[in-house]
């Protein structure tokens, strides 16, 4: 009986949990930042999120950033991230970082923008990118469409950058095909 055995793998993780419980009066950088090299456990995302509450905005944002690849990193930002500055200093920063069309990494910085600093804010910050990052407009105005009801704030503003983006030639067409079975298939906007 070891706690390297798979079947006594508890062990380590009720191991953990014991070291990590009331953590986070003591928890410095070095740890958080070993913490956030691994798959987070629940007790573990809750442990970090203390401790980034607990930061001032400019080390909670600069953590943040440093750690933009992790998984946990949107649920992470969404709670603890209050501040609509902070809120929007996170956002440009992660729109900038996509540089080729990641349609998912659109869809995380709108749900988090239209969230924490509003849909009519994003909606602009995304409307200021229509030159330089074309096939970010793109995405985001597709996911935009989802996450806005049909009245809600935001509709209008959304509507002038689609009409904007399809004057300039940005949003591209859905790319279908419809089977001798009379059955629709959708394909990849972005594939060869």
């Amino acid at each position: 009986m070891t706690a390297s055995d798979p079947k006594w793998s508890f062990l380590t993780n009720r191991a953990t949990c014991e070291k990590l419980s009331g953590q986070s009066e003591t928890m410095d950088t070095e740890s958080a930042h070993a913490i956030m090299s691994r798959v987070l456990e629940t007790n573990e995302f809750n442990e970090i999120s203390r401790w980034l509450r607990n930061l001032d905005g400019g080390s909670r944002i600069e953590f943040l950033i440093c750690w933009c690849d992790n998984r946990a990193i949107w649920r992470l930002a969404t709670s603890t991230i209050n501040k609509r500055d902070e809120a929007r200093e996170f956002l440009v920063h992660m729109l900038n970082r996509i540089d080729l069309a990641d349609s998912q990494k659109t869809k995380h910085c709108v749900e988090f923008g239209v969230a924490k600093i509003g849909a009519r804010r994003v909606i602009a910050e995304i409307a200021s990118r229509i030159d330089s990052q074309p096939h970010v407009v793109d995405m985001a105005v597709y996911h935009l469409k989802g996450i806005l009801r049909n009245d809600g704030s935001g509709r209008e503003e959304l509507d002038n950058l689609t009409k904007a983006a399809q004057d300039k030639g940005i949003l591209r067409p859905a790319v279908s095909e419809t089977r001798p079975d009379g059955t629709v298939v959708f394909k990849d906007r972005y594939g060869d």
